[in-house]
């Protein structure tokens, strides 16, 4: 006789969670680590995006910069989307506004 009882309490062990449950139960660390994600993250480049288009706006002839190959020159002339460089006595560069890396700053 204490057999079968004991066989009935094993019977009504608690029901395993649906899967739905399992899902709402993940929805606030998944949320945690988008978070997470965009504030160490995204948020710093687009902070550095905004930071690179103010500079290239700001740029007037006449001012030194480095493009992202290494290039140093000194801004001719400036249009839409490029920039004329001189780069030496005789030479100049038509580059991308984007391929400028930074101004140098005068000493």
């Amino acid at each position: 006789m204490g057999n079968i009882f004991h066989t009935s309490i094993i019977a009504q062990a608690a029901p395993q969670p649906s899967l739905g449950d399992a899902l709402f139960q993940m929805l606030p660390f998944v949320i945690m680590i988008f978070g997470i994600f965009y504030f160490v993250y995204q948020r710093p480049m687009q902070k550095e995006q905004d930071d690179h288009k103010k500079m290239v706006t700001g740029l007037i002839v006449g001012d030194r910069v480095v493009t992202i190959g290494g290039v140093l020159g000194e801004v001719l002339s400036i249009e839409d989307t490029s920039i004329v460089l001189k780069t030496g006595q005789k030479s100049s560069l038509t580059i991308l506004k984007s391929s400028i890396r930074s101004k140098v700053k005068e000493e």
